[in-house]
């Protein structure tokens, strides 16, 4: 199984596909970043307008640590996006190359050629996250410095010591992350669906356009619907910078995008065991 992960993750890394996920975070990013701190006394000032009026606001609020928060709302299509270049291409690009015929009558079960795919989709996913935790706030730190961190949360404003933030925003990264399998998950099931790379790539956005639709429209018919959505707990990593820490919401958020990712994985192996590759 070790020699099966090893391989596909070889050649997923030498892929176009794999490159451009990480060529656009690490030359966007820092380009946004960037800018943030070239526009910085402007932003502050829009930042914290109606809070000096009945506070007293030392200091700038626009530091690394709230550029990388600004900048993870990436996670909402441009990461997904990313992600779905591979996580789709992975099952679907073997149809097109007429190599499954190769992969499948040697020893390794399907489940197993599967699971050695699976396993490095979700390492894509989750890297893409870990290098935008990386870039974000190793630039923002650099280009703007530390300290304090002002967040706007549903319970009102919420500030964060510098040596409180750092632990947030890693508990961020990572609900980020569990956020990011889900997409790595539906489209992993939609290139079993499919003969070709593309299809998995605009059916997975298809799918999360409508959804991310449905989960934001403030429209009373689907306020039943919306908690069920997965797309719905797309910002549970913004739960992480609340104080207090809303931990019963953030775990019912984390479950619901678990539970999805263990059904698009199932949705996946069933119709890939059942796939026919002689025709």
């Amino acid at each position: 199984m070790l020699t099966l992960i090893q391989a596909e993750l070889a050649k997923t890394v030498r892929l176009w596909r794999t490159a451009i996920g990480y060529a656009a975070i690490l030359v966007v990013v820092p380009l946004i970043l960037w800018g943030l701190a070239a526009s910085g006394d402007l932003l502050s000032s829009q930042f914290t307008r109606g809070l000096e009026e009945q506070f007293i606001l030392v200091g700038d609020v626009m530091n690394g640590y709230t550029a990388s928060i600004i900048v993870m709302n990436f996670l909402w299509v441009h990461i997904p996006f990313l992600i779905t270049l591979v996580a789709g291409d992975i099952l679907s690009g073997e149809a097109v190359r007429g190599t499954w015929r190769v992969w499948l009558i040697r020893r390794p079960s399907r489940l197993q050629v599967l699971a050695a795919k699976y396993v490095v989709a979700q390492a894509y996913a989750f890297s893409l996250v870990a290098l935008l935790a990386v870039v974000s706030v190793g630039f923002g730190l650099l280009l703007m410095g530390g300290g304090d961190v002002l967040v706007v949360g549903t319970e009102g404003v919420v500030l964060l010591g510098e040596s409180v933030a750092i632990p947030r925003l890693l508990l961020a990264y990572g609900c980020a992350g569990v956020a990011m399998a889900s997409v790595a998950a539906l489209a992993f099931w939609v290139g079993t669906l499919v003969e070709h790379p593309i299809g998995p790539i605009v059916g997975s956005m298809a799918i999360l356009i409508v959804l991310l639709a449905l989960s934001n429209l403030p429209l009373a018919i689907f306020d039943n619907l919306r908690p069920w959505l997965f797309t719905s707990h797309f910002d549970v990593w913004s739960l992480a910078l609340e104080e207090p820490l809303p931990v019963a919401e953030m775990a019912r958020s984390l479950f619901t995008l678990a539970a999805w990712t263990g059904l698009f994985t199932g949705a996946a192996a069933f119709s890939f065991l059942r796939k026919d590759i002689l025709s």
